[in-house]
């Protein structure tokens, strides 16, 4: 999945079957290069967004983790273990 970032339109986050959250940025028109990665969980990220006000950002994957990132301090600031 991707999402972006509400308040800004050159920055997204994608997630990846390789365990992984990529953070993108805009150079101009059609130009998305890779900004940083986020290894936070330790299987496929399904899904990843952006809360309404850009601060933090959700990823939840296969390995049953919810992670929540602080999107300004650069940051893990929580892991949720879901259940069954």
């Amino acid at each position: 999945s991707i999402a972006f970032h509400p308040l800004s339109s050159n920055l997204l986050v994608s997630s990846s079957y390789d365990d992984t959250i990529r953070v993108w940025k805009s150079h101009g028109d059609d130009d998305w290069l890779p900004a940083s990665t986020i290894s936070a969980h330790k299987s496929t990220v399904w899904c990843c967004d952006f809360s309404s006000d850009g601060r933090y950002m959700a990823s939840v994957g296969a390995d049953s983790l919810i992670n929540i990132y602080c999107v300004t301090e650069q940051r893990t600031i929580e892991f949720i273990l879901s259940h069954d």
